[in-house]
């Protein structure tokens, strides 16, 4: 069974937020040496908020089931949380497979 597509976006949400708030902690920890990161904890949390509105909004984009292989391979995702996460970035929209 797959999972819907609130609990995709859920898990991507709260995964940017760990994430970032890790990052916040590993900054506030540092001492002489300099804590680089390719996002910083406000950047996960403004990605974080536009997923989420783009939910609430319903700016989804259906996707047919068979769809999905090829869309993972184009977009190089391991699983539906990276190509969805991927997708948003790319287009604004939230897959919603069908």
């Amino acid at each position: 069974m797959k999972p819907s597509t609130e609990k995709i976006v859920r898990h991507i949400v709260d995964n940017y937020r760990r994430a970032g708030h890790a990052i916040n902690k590993a900054e506030e920890r540092r001492t002489s040496v300099e804590y680089q990161s390719w996002m910083s904890p406000e950047a996960f949390e403004s990605d974080a908020e536009a997923i989420e509105t783009a939910y609430e909004k319903g700016e989804f984009e259906n996707v047919k089931e068979a769809d999905l292989d090829k869309l993972m391979e184009q977009y190089s995702a391991p699983d539906i949380y990276h190509l969805t996460a991927s997708y948003f970035n790319a287009t604004g929209k939230i897959l919603n497979v069908e």
